[in-house]
Order: C-alpha cells, then sequence, then structure tokens
C-alpha cells in the first residue's frame, strides 16, 4: 500500500509527529515529500507538536578536547531518570574556526548565538538549527552592544533580534536599541528607551525571557541611590518590549513580596506563564506566577518551598552557600520542579507532592544556570 491511498491530511497528522532527524531523511524519498515538509505551514504545524516534548539546551565543557559543546535533551529523561547519560554530538560544538560562541537566546528551536571574539567589522551573531544544522550569520556594526534578545512577532511572523547598548546619565539607563528582522539584512534603530538601569548579568540567563511575543527583564529603580544601601526585592520592576509594536511597558511585582534585602530574584517561563522567584529571609524559595499576562491583579503565590525540604537527599539535608536558584521547568500536573542551583552549577527535581529532592546526575561539566527552553523545529533560520 502506498500513501497514495491516503487522505493529505492524514499523512500531515502522522508524519508531523515524527522528528526533525526524520523528517530530513523523508525530504530525500521523492518530491513530494520534499514539498509537503519545506511547506510554510507543516512547519508550523509540526513545531506545535514538538512543543508537548519540550528540551533544554545547556553549554557543557569538554575537557578532554578543551572546548566548549551544547547539549540538548528532553525534559522527559530528566523526569524519567534524573541520573541519566547525555551524549555529545560532534555537530553541536560552540567553538569552530568561524568563531567561538555562546547562546543569547532561543525561540520555537531556533538559537541565537553571539561570538565573544569580535571582528574588526564589529560584534558577529548567528541563528542556528541544531536540529536541521542550519545556520545564518549576522554583523550587527563597530558599536559594542552589551544585552541580546531574541524572539517572534506574531502579529508579523518574523523572528527578531534586538540589541542593546546601554549610556549612563546621572544614573539612569539610556538604552539605545537596534532591532534586525530575520529576513531583512539591515539592522534598525528603534526608540530609546529611558529605563531603570537594567541589572546586567551576562553568563547566564536569569533576569531575562521571551514570552508570547514580549521580551521580559528585570531592571532596579535608581540603581546607583540603592546600591550602597542594598536592594530589596520591591525595588526591581519588569521591563516588557512588545516585538510587535516595539514599545515597552513596566510591570509591577505582586503585592505581598517580601520588603527585605535580597539575593537576585529571577524570571522564569514555567506552564506558559512568566513568573517571578526569589529568596526568601534565607528560609525559603518563593515563586510568584502571572496567570495572565499584563494583568497585575493575577499574580499567584505558586510555591514556598522550605530550603530544608530543597536541599535534602535520602533524607540528609546538605550544606548549600549559595541562594541563587533558577527554575527550568515544570510538569503540565504542576508535581515536579527542576531547579539550577549557582552552588557548583547543579541542577535538582523538586517533588511538590511529597517534598522530596533528586540531584540531576549528569557526567558532564554543565553549566545549568545558562539552560534554555529549546524544541526541535524544522524552523529555518534565513
Amino acid at each position: 500500500m502506498t500513501l497514495a491511498f491516503f487522505p493529505d491530511e492524514l499523512i500531515v497528522e502522522i508524519i508531523s509527529r515524527l522528528p526533525v532527524k526524520t523528517l530530513i531523511r523523508f525530504r530525500c524519498l521523492n518530491k513530494s515529500f520534499n514539498t509537503l515538509i519545506s511547506d510554510p505551514n507543516f512547519v508550523k504545524i509540526h513545531l506545535k507538536k514538538s512543543e508537548r516534548n519540550p528540551h533544554l539546551a545547556v553549554p557543557a565543557y569538554r575537557y578532554a578536547e578543551n572546548e566548549p559543546h551544547l547539549l540538548a535533551f528532553p525534559i522527559s529523561r530528566l523526569l524519567e531518570n534524573s541520573s541519566t547519560t547525555i551524549h555529545y554530538d560532534p555537530c553541536y560544538r560552540l567553538n569552530h574556526s568561524d568563531g567561538s560562541w555562546r547562546v543569547v537566546g532561543s525561540c520555537n528551536g531556533l538559537l541565537c548565538l553571539l561570538d565573544r571574539n569580535t571582528s574588526p567589522a564589529g560584534q558577529r551573531l548567528c541563528l542556528w538549527n541544531p536540529a536541521t544544522r542550519k545556520k545564518s550569520k549576522f554583523v550587527l556594526g563597530p558599536r559594542k552592544y552589551t544585552k541580546f534578545f531574541f524572539g517572534y512577532d506574531y502579529l508579523t511572523e518574523t523572528y527578531k533580534v534586538i540589541a542593546f547598548r546601554v549610556k549612563l546619565d546621572m544614573g539612569n539607563g539610556n538604552a539605545m536599541v537596534k532591532v534586525l528582522s530575520i529576513g531583512n539584512s539591515s539592522w534598525r534603530n528603534i526608540q530609546c528607551l529611558m529605563l531603570p538601569l537594567y541589572w546586567y548579568q551576562p553568563n547566564n540567563n536569569c533576569t531575562r525571557v521571551h514570552l508570547n511575543g514580549t521580551i521580559n527583564w528585570l531592571a532596579v529603580r535608581n540603581y546607583f541611590d540603592k546600591y550602597l544601601n542594598g536592594i530589596t526585592v520591591v525595588e526591581y520592576v519588569i521591563v516588557s518590549l512588545d516585538l510587535s509594536t516595539e514599545s515597552h511597558t513596566q510591570l509591577l511585582l505582586p503585592q505581598g513580596v517580601d520588603k527585605g534585602p535580597c539575593h537576585q530574584p529571577t524570571l522564569a517561563v514555567l506552564m506558559d506563564c512568566l513568573c517571578f522567584s526569589y529568596d526568601f529571609k534565607r528560609t525559603h524559595y518563593v515563586i510568584w506566577q502571572m496567570k495572565d499576562f499584563g494583568v497585575h491583579e493575577s499574580w499567584i503565590q505558586l510555591f514556598k518551598i522550605s530550603y530544608q525540604n530543597l536541599f535534602s537527599f535520602n533524607g540528609c539535608v546538605m550544606k548549600f552557600i549559595s541562594f541563587k536558584l533558577l527554575p527550568l521547568h515544570l510538569s503540565e500536573n504542576g508535581d515536579t520542579l527542576i531547579l539550577a542551583n549557582d552552588d557548583a552549577d547543579k541542577a535538582i527535581v523538586y517533588n511538590c507532592k511529597d517534598n522530596t529532592t533528586a540531584k540531576i546526575l549528569i557526567t558532564k561539566q554543565i553549566f545549568w544556570r545558562q539552560a534554555r527552553g529549546y524544541v526541535e523545529s524544522l524552523v529555518s533560520p534565513r
């Protein structure tokens, strides 16, 4: 029996469930398969199904070869067995003859990379689909930009790279912003954003997230006024940049957030909702969730977890030094939470029902705080 006996809709339904590597092989079978799998509508259908199998993309280091790699694996593997083996793919090296790259953004199966080495022409960016192994590179220009975001504009159905360069003026941050729409080779300026000086941490992604066509990051009001006396949680604000209108708003933190001094809070996306988390008096880890994006009244306290439970393994409470945690994933039923821990760069799986914890044991040097959500897709980086 050949596929000619099946309706087109059924063929699409069947093969859209297949992994990317299999679909790439199918493209070589005949012209019909190649046309179908290359069709933009099929790419969207496949992406929608792939979102049901979320992955993590995590930088790792191979000391034997003295080079960084990227590990990409389904989260379900960690939930099924926290002691698992993740094999390196030689095609996922981050150091190449064409540059030394680090991940600065992830969206719909595309990773946005920044070359650590600045060329005479300026900073270089690369969009990379690890599943299809396709890339495209861009040059930003001679000026040094310090912060990069990557996301999807649902109105124009365009992927955009946002580059920030902040000029300080009496303690305020005046952000010079450029945007590159993928498919358009030229960068353009958008409005200067008069913002609170954002908190900048170059080595992880704990203060910025992409959600529903917006880029969101944490900022501190009157940063220099507060720096010497310490910053409290309530002095943070969430800045949200809409990729369609290219305008920004500020989202207030939930009422009831502790007012005391804090370690740096974090932003994350859990169950497709914006989440804000922070250390509470060095006794608990608190996560708030905005159920309806942009609606201040929709904030709810999702978790308040005792550190004694969070760092208890097999009945023994382990000594911990760092209070810097980053939520990476929450299961659909809300029972299981994966957290990155800055202390020795480890990750843990926390069972929210019985308050038990398991270490994630992967025999690699993994930089968990730089982990990003990822799905395998057919989306083109061009």
